[in-house]
């Protein structure tokens, strides 16, 4: 007999370098970047003490995926959140406003591809995270109605 746990399907480890290489190319300042980041991280606040946002941005996106890597299970609704977010990105006004921006736009937009390219294939564990994060949802609303029952009783 398979252990539930057996089957659990995970994000192939090439969709995890394409979600690093695009993380760290669609930003070209730190300080946007950091606050992207952030942004991403804000329901799982625990990784940040852990990335060191004085390195660079592509030390940094390594850093995060490792973590991300790690927990798996845990992280699967941010990692999916990061690559469906930035796979949606179609424009890079912080890369259009640098010298070379045309130049950073291009890369920026084949990492974007690729990640693109990696979250297709990955549609299986993208509706499964999306269905669980909606049962959770219900839940907390079924949670709080109840509570709210209770508190008048």
């Amino acid at each position: 007999m398979q252990q539930p746990d057996a089957c659990k399907k995970t994000i192939n480890p090439c969709a995890h370098n394409a979600l690093a290489d695009a993380l760290w190319l669609i930003y070209w300042n730190k300080d946007p970047f950091e606050l992207y980041v952030r942004g991403m991280l804000k329901d799982h606040s625990e990784l940040l003490p852990q990335l060191n946002f004085q390195a660079t941005k592509r030390e940094v996106s390594g850093q995060l995926v490792k973590l991300l890597r790690a927990n798996e299970t845990r992280y699967l609704d941010v990692t999916v959140a990061l690559m469906l977010d930035i796979a949606a990105m179609d424009r890079f006004p912080n890369l259009e406003r640098q010298v070379d921006g045309d130049v950073m736009v291009a890369k920026a937009t084949a990492a974007v591809a690729e990640l693109q390219r990696w979250t297709g294939k990955q549609q299986d564990i993208i509706k499964e995270s999306e269905r669980a994060r909606s049962q959770k949802t219900w839940w907390s609303k079924v949670l709080a109605a109840d509570t709210a029952v209770w508190q008048r009783c």
